[in-house]
């Protein structure tokens, strides 16, 4: 194969995507740029990169096709539809199965209640997660249920009943589908089990004291007694519960080891102080580590997955300008 020659001038500046061929045209490696010409000269340029396992990836080119862009984050969405569907050698392939489990609670319902799912989508719900597993998640779901008894059942079924469901009989569901509980006081209980998926333990149990302290001075005594038996329930689980790290946020912090070739990188989940899960990849990698923190964070956010307030890296990755206002736009929010 005749040695590929690399001609600065023949590639544009503008943001865009690069497909590097081999000789009989199949794609070895999809990249993208806020400036093509210079991500590729630093591949190829006198002063470009000299390591022997980006040598082994750039010998084997024939020629690159260049896609040009608007902006850098339709950079970096095309690239992510191209890797789907050329399924390059040289790109980051994590390999995992696992899908994660998150709480769905659509505030827009009257009667809001909280759902277990795996897929995280833009529709203006709250997600908390993700959770260690499938178990943990209905752990989590029955303190918060005794703690904060929310409906478990949609409404339109439960109001087909005479009588309320089995869980209000036992105390882990208000009965809003039988006008048990009104509008306001079943608020209270949402704000109350959001406030604790949050972490804010002390701010719940500050609201529950003062609404026993009303209710006992009002001579309310069985509400009182059950607004206690809620502060001993959340005081017994906070106590189980060790925080460390920043309590206010959600972060996933991302490590990287590297040896030539062989990387490994390793995610950790913290939930408002608490790791919760970590999740590790064995990856072949020929490239420079900012473009394959890129390409990881590209691949890995790109999933059905609660994206948290901030991400923790080693280094900062290549177009992280991009990168950051693609994350903002999958979250809805923004994302440091």
């Amino acid at each position: 194969m005749t040695p590929f020659e690399f001609k600065a001038d023949d590639y544009p500046t503008r943001p865009g995507v690069y497909l590097m061929k081999d000789d009989s045209g199949d794609v070895l490696y999809v990249g993208k740029a806020n400036n093509l010409r210079a991500r590729l000269r630093s591949y190829f340029g006198a002063s470009g990169d000299g390591r022997a396992h980006v040598r082994f990836l750039l010998e084997k080119i024939h020629h690159i096709d260049t896609i040009v862009t608007d902006t850098g984050k339709e950079a970096l969405i095309l690239e992510n539809t191209l890797i789907k569907r050329h399924r390059p050698r040289y790109n980051i392939n994590l390999r995992d199965d696992k899908t994660y489990v998150c709480l769905r609670l659509d505030l827009q319902e009257d009667f809001p209640t909280l759902q277990i799912t795996r897929k995280v989508r833009n529709d203006g719900a709250r997600y908390f997660g993700p959770f260690a597993s499938a178990g943990a998640v209905r752990q989590t779901l029955k303190e918060i249920y005794r703690i904060f008894p929310l409906r478990h059942y949609p409404i339109a079924r439960c109001r087909r009943r005479q009588r309320p469901c089995l869980f209000h009989q036992i105390g882990q569901c208000s009965g809003p589908c039988h006008g048990l509980i009104s509008f306001e006081d079943y608020q209270n209980l949402v704000k109350g089990a959001v406030a604790l998926l949050e972490g804010r333990h002390s701010e719940v149990v500050d609201r529950l004291r003062q609404r026993m302290q009303q209710a006992s001075e009002a001579m309310q005594f069985e509400e009182a007694a059950r607004l206690r038996d809620q502060i001993r329930a959340i005081e017994a689980t906070v106590e189980q519960q060790k925080v460390v790290g920043h309590q206010h946020l959600d972060q996933d912090v991302i490590g990287i080891w590297r040896d030539r070739g062989q990387v490994e990188l390793a995610v950790l989940f913290y939930r408002r102080g608490k790791l919760v899960d970590r999740r590790d990849f064995r990856l072949e990698w020929r490239l420079d580590t900012e473009e394959l923190l890129a390409s990881f964070l590209q691949e890995f956010y790109g999933r059905d997955l609660a994206i948290p307030d901030q991400i923790l890296l080693p280094l900062p990755p290549h177009d992280l300008d991009s990168l950051q206002e693609w994350l903002r736009d999958r979250r809805g929010r923004r994302v440091d």
